[in-house]
Order: C-alpha cells, then structure tokens, then sequence
C-alpha cells in the first residue's frame, strides 16, 4: 500500500465559534479598561486629599481685625438673660437696630386719652392697643384654628374691672381710615367676636375735643346696660 503523507488539518472555525471568540475578547479589554479607570481615579481621589491637607496646614490663622470689644459673655447665663447681658455691656451699646417710639398713642388716640382718663377716673382701669386674643378666649378644642383669625387683631382702648381686670369694654376711635371697606370689613368682624364673647364696644367717631361728662354716660349705658340716672 503506498504511503501518503497527511498532512494536519486545522479544524474549521465555524461563524459561531469566531464571533464568541470575538465577544470573550472584548469583555476582557473592558475589564482591563475599568480596573485601570477604577486606580487613576484612587490616585486622584488621594492627591486631592494630601493636597487639601497640605493646604490648610499652610494656611495661616485668619485673626478678625481691630475693633471695639466684644460684649461680654456669662456661660451661667442663658436664654434671653444672656442676650440682655450682652446688650447691656456691648460697646457701643445698641447692637440691634431698634429705637424706642417717640409715643405709644397715635395722635387721635393721644387727643381722646385724656378725656377718657377723666371719665373712668376711680371707676375702671384703662389699657390701651390690647389684642383682641386677649379680650376674648377661644374653645380649647379648636383653639389654634379660632386663633388665627383674631390672631392679627387688636383695639384700641379696653376699660376693665380695677380688681379682676377683666374686660367690661372695648372702645374703638373711628378715624378716616375706618371708612375704607376692606378697613369696615375688619370693624365688622371685631363687632362680631365681641358680640359674641359678651363684651360691649364703644365706637367713637374721631373729633377734635371730647366731653368727659358725655363719655363717662355712654359707658356707663354700655357696661351696666342702663342709663347712670336711671
């Protein structure tokens, strides 16, 4: 039998067996491309931190300028005591930019004190710009929601009981002002709580001078329900 020479034969790569190889091969770059990005981005992360570091140890003390002296400060005090101790031993002595008013009364309310004064001398006591959350009291079960409608009222002159100090009577100066609806809509609702709370109001139209005498009667129809000669 003669002899033949075989020669090896490589086996044949298939269309399948060539694409996974080719897949296989590309994951493996990828790999190796994000463990490489994973350590560049360490070594950034730790020269940025040596760097901060280095920075703040070179950094010298930032010292506030020269000026006045600082209040003092009492660590045994605490709260609003501790901001009166300031306040009153800061150099200068206004910290804060408030300023006492030069009156309490507008002018009109200034002009009717005085009479008002004589009227109820020995009879009653007189508090001026009270809230009307305080001449009236709300339920305690929907306390939060009656109280934020009255919240932002307030009146102008309260005459209350010299021993007990409560309410007898809210005395209201109407001025110009009050004659703008949204302003009567306010008036309207203040009657309507203390008509419903059972204190009497006492409207006073705005005038140049008023009589103590005529005053003192209407309030004392007001708060007793009757004439004072009756």
């Amino acid at each position: 039998m003669p002899y033949r020479n075989y020669k090896h034969r490589k086996p044949r790569r298939t269309k399948q067996s060539h694409r996974s190889t080719i897949i296989k091969q590309g994951l493996a770059d990828e790999a190796v491309e994000g463990i490489f990005s994973l350590i560049s981005a360490m070594f950034r992360g730790i020269g940025r931190t040596i760097a901060l570091l280095w920075r703040k140890a070179l950094k010298k003390p930032n010292h506030p300028p020269p000026g006045p002296p600082l209040p003092y400060r009492d660590a045994s005090v605490a709260g609003p005591a501790r901001d009166l101790v300031q306040l009153t031993n800061a150099n200068p002595p206004a910290l804060l930019p408030y300023r006492r008013a030069s009156r309490l009364l507008s002018k009109g309310e200034w002009a009717i004190w005085h009479p008002l004064f004589h009227a109820v001398r020995g009879k009653y006591r007189i508090f001026c710009k009270v809230r009307l959350a305080d001449v009236v009291s709300c339920p305690r079960k929907s306390e939060r929601y009656w109280f934020r409608k009255i919240g932002r009222y307030h009146v102008d002159f309260v005459l209350c009981d010299p021993r007990s100090t409560m309410p007898l009577l809210v005395i209201e100066l109407d001025d110009r002002g009050h004659r703008q609806p949204k302003r009567k809509a306010h008036d309207e609702f203040k009657d309507a709580v203390l008509r419903a709370a059972g204190v009497p109001i006492y409207r006073v139209p705005a005038q140049q001078a008023y009589d103590p005498a005529e005053l003192s009667d209407s309030i004392e129809r007001l708060i007793t329900g009757s004439s004072p000669s009756d």
